[in-house]
């Protein structure tokens, strides 16, 4: 099992592969990251990130998601989103999703943001990473959708933090 990274500087070295993996996956969110690979439409900040099954014959999708400056409510003014997490039936159950999503997190450590979004109707799946829902908003279908956010945590200055607080008590 593997992340690839996808970004606007890797996206020509990747886009055969990437597109293959798309390719007969009929969910929204999978088709939007398609069109984004094919049309070259990613913005400088933004990931998708592929999870890939190498111990099969030929490699294979476990699932996707991306960092992305807008998702699919328009107009929030917030970012980075947490977009378009889909794991594959054949994997589900087992955890990928959340794997998907921490990866993201890390990514968006690395960017430099102290806060990510994620827009959903899921209830409980984001909670297990510390995501609170702190609005309800309407996407571009007109759907009620769920705001979520959770601040990033900096380890460096966590582990800081904790031993300025031990040194004190």
């Amino acid at each position: 099992m593997r992340f690839l990274d996808i970004t606007i500087e890797t996206l020509s070295q990747h886009q055969n592969f990437a597109s293959k993996q798309f390719e007969g996956l009929d969910w929204g969110g999978s088709q939007m990251l398609a069109q984004k690979i094919n049309k070259q439409n990613l913005l400088a900040s933004e990931h998708i990130l592929l999870l890939i099954d190498d111990n099969t014959s030929r490699p294979q999708l476990i699932g996707h998601g991306a960092l992305l400056q807008e998702d699919i409510v328009k107009g929030l003014n917030l970012s980075p989103f947490i977009a378009a997490i889909y794991v594959h039936p054949d994997y589900r159950g087992q955890g990928y999703s959340l794997k998907i999503t921490d990866h993201l997190m890390t990514i968006a450590h690395l960017e430099g943001y102290n806060r990510a979004y994620i827009v959903t109707k899921h209830k409980g799946l984001y909670e297990k990473l510390a995501f609170k829902q702190i609005d309800l908003v309407t996407n571009i279908k007109g759907e009620t959708m769920r705001l979520l956010t959770r601040s990033i945590i900096h380890l460096e200055d966590d582990k800081s933090d904790n031993e300025v607080n031990s040194a004190k008590d």
